[in-house]
């Protein structure tokens, strides 16, 4: 789930990245389907590489508005509770 507010217009695209760090961009992995008003909410089924990369935090979540076709808002994506291994 993805909450957003205050952005400078209506989203037009939102998408996860990767492989990418922090300071690098990515290519578009997968684009959500549906609606895009806050919260968004999606699923998907990733391949072991896409499953790794999202498990390392080399994936970002990006939603795009018109003002800013690119990208207005960016967010790294990092595991909060990892399995204890």
């Amino acid at each position: 789930m993805a909450n957003y507010s205050e952005l400078t217009g209506n989203v037009i695209a939102a998408d996860f990245n990767g492989p990418a760090t922090v300071r690098q961009e990515g290519t578009v992995s997968l684009r959500v389907n549906g609606a895009l008003t806050s919260p968004i909410e999606c699923a998907a089924t990733l391949d072991k590489v896409q499953a790794a990369d999202l498990k390392s935090g080399n994936c970002y979540f990006n939603i795009h508005t018109l003002d800013h076709k690119t990208g207005e808002i960016r967010g790294q994506l990092v595991e909060v509770n990892p399995p204890h291994r």
